[in-house]
């Protein structure tokens, strides 16, 4: 669904708090929007509500509705000009006893003002682009993101990490661990089905500094359909500027929101992934002696693409050369859950898949103590 952008609250917002389903998307055609808006700020009949926009005529118009028309549900459909794709909307509600006879309808009230409230609302004008179920799945999937292009809700890698997949298809969920990598301290909540019968509940991860993991795996319900986990993720730190439209899980100002699609089993996973994780778990069976790595920041940056290679395997050979039964094959560092790191050598081509665990670099495990592991893709 098209995000509703809310600007700002001026007023008396705790007690009429904003919240995005109050307008509905009807129609973007690129310079104007139709939308629907429904009065559910408040309960009670106020003395008016009025929406303020800009029309077709290219007027500031100002609508507003009083008695039966301000009732608690009340509906009414617009369309709206668009400026730079978006149409900005003021929605205004007022029930200190001021007629709508009496005053300036879409005058903003001030702040501190009781029973009188305004919202600054902006409506996307440009159908949004979501991406496709694909056929397989190469790791995790972002499926939606509410940043505003606030620098701040960047992040360096996607923060999941899956631990566990359903493999045998009876326990019907995956486990992952979260990373904070956002570029600051933030507090975290998440919204997803625990699988406890209770649907989608939000859990707080607390205050997470940057590049911190949250101590504990958690567990996801996964769509027995799809054999997917959908999770919702909301940042919020007070450096933030953007306003996340949905409050589903109580996050205020300063706040954006990400919707991932986790995969639940190999069945799903696409061939090369599910080719790498069969022989790497396969050939590293009876090798105990292997010293477990960690990785340090430098391998972290070895492991990142240059912008001119995009043609280029994620671990070139000419970088972290090793000999084996190919041509061209790399070191890389590996992590699994019951082995640690581990370095195996194989085909440079077959390296790309480590992107997608940020745990996986290219080149040798630090700490490596030489006994070398052949992970070689069939």
């Amino acid at each position: 669904m098209p995000i509703v952008e809310l600007a700002e609250g001026i007023g008396d917002v705790g007690n009429y708090s904003w919240d995005a389903s109050l307008i509905t998307i009807n129609e973007q055609l690129g310079d104007s929007v139709t939308f629907t808006i429904s009065q559910q700020l408040s309960t009670e009949t106020p003395n008016y509500w009025s929406i303020h926009y800009e029309g077709k005529s290219e007027a500031q118009d100002c609508d507003a509705h009083t008695d039966e028309e301000a009732t608690y549900g009340s509906k009414f459909e617009y369309t709206a000009i668009c400026h730079s794709g978006k149409a900005t909307v003021n929605v205004y509600l007022r029930s200190d006893g001021t007629s709508a006879d009496e005053c300036d309808t879409c005058g903003a009230p001030l702040d501190g003002d009781l029973d009188f409230v305004a919202y600054y609302v902006q409506i996307p004008c440009e159908p949004e682009c979501i991406p496709e179920e694909p056929e397989c799945y190469a790791g995790i999937m972002a499926m939606h993101k509410d940043t505003g292009g606030d620098s701040m809700c960047e992040y360096s890698s996607q923060p999941f990490t899956i631990e566990e997949l359903d493999e045998t298809g009876t326990n019907n969920e995956v486990r992952f661990s979260f990373t904070n990598n956002w570029p600051t301290s933030s507090n975290i909540e998440l919204s997803y089905d625990r699988g406890d019968g209770s649907g989608q509940q939000c859990q707080s991860l607390n205050s997470l500094s940057s590049g911190d993991m949250y101590p504990n795996t958690l567990a996801a319900a996964c769509d027995p359909e799809t054999k997917t986990a959908d999770i919702e993720v909301y940042v919020s730190n007070n450096i933030i500027t953007h306003s996340s439209s949905s409050n589903k899980c109580g996050v205020g100002p300063g706040s954006c929101s990400f919707v991932y699609k986790i995969p639940c089993s190999t069945d799903i996973l696409c061939d090369d992934v599910r080719r790498l994780e069969d022989n790497i778990g396969d050939k590293s069976g009876g090798n105990d002696n292997i010293e477990q790595g960690f990785m340090t920041e430098e391998m972290k940056a070895a492991g990142e693409l240059s912008e001119d290679s995009d043609d280029a395997p994620y671990c070139v050979h000419e970088d972290y050369p090793c000999n084996g039964d190919e041509e061209k094959m790399v070191y890389i560092c590996h992590y699994s859950r019951q082995k640690g790191y581990q370095t195996f050598c194989i085909p440079e081509m077959d390296s790309d898949i480590l992107q997608f665990d940020g745990r996986n670099h290219c080149g040798k495990c630090d700490g490596w103590n030489g006994v070398e592991l052949t992970g070689q893709i069939i």
